[in-house]
């Protein structure tokens, strides 16, 4: 049985989405900051960390793989016992 196509099928929380401005699909996000043809590698000279802050409201899962929400604290040690268990507790993905 499959579990995943390969292809990232989410979106940002609605949430996010109305507080930064962020559209509320891809193809919108997209069409709404450039369009173009998409390139995963950064232009030369540029770090892949620098590319995917640009990224926010054309690309925003290229955004959040790589930083937190805007004004939100980077975290770092050990998880809390009920950040783990509901960690752990989450079902995988369902077959589409």
């Amino acid at each position: 049985e499959t579990l995943t196509t390969g292809h990232f099928a989410g979106w940002v929380a609605p949430a996010v989405c109305t507080a930064l401005g962020i559209a509320g699909n891809a193809a919108e996000a997209w069409a709404e900051h450039g369009g173009g043809a998409f390139d995963r590698k950064p232009p030369k000279g540029e770090s892949a960390k620098e590319f995917a802050r640009g990224m926010l409201k054309k690309n925003p899962n290229a955004y959040f793989y790589r930083h937190n929400m805007p004004g939100e604290d980077t975290w770092a040690g050990d998880w809390s016992e009920e950040a783990g268990l509901t960690h752990c507790a989450t079902p995988p993905h369902a077959p589409r």
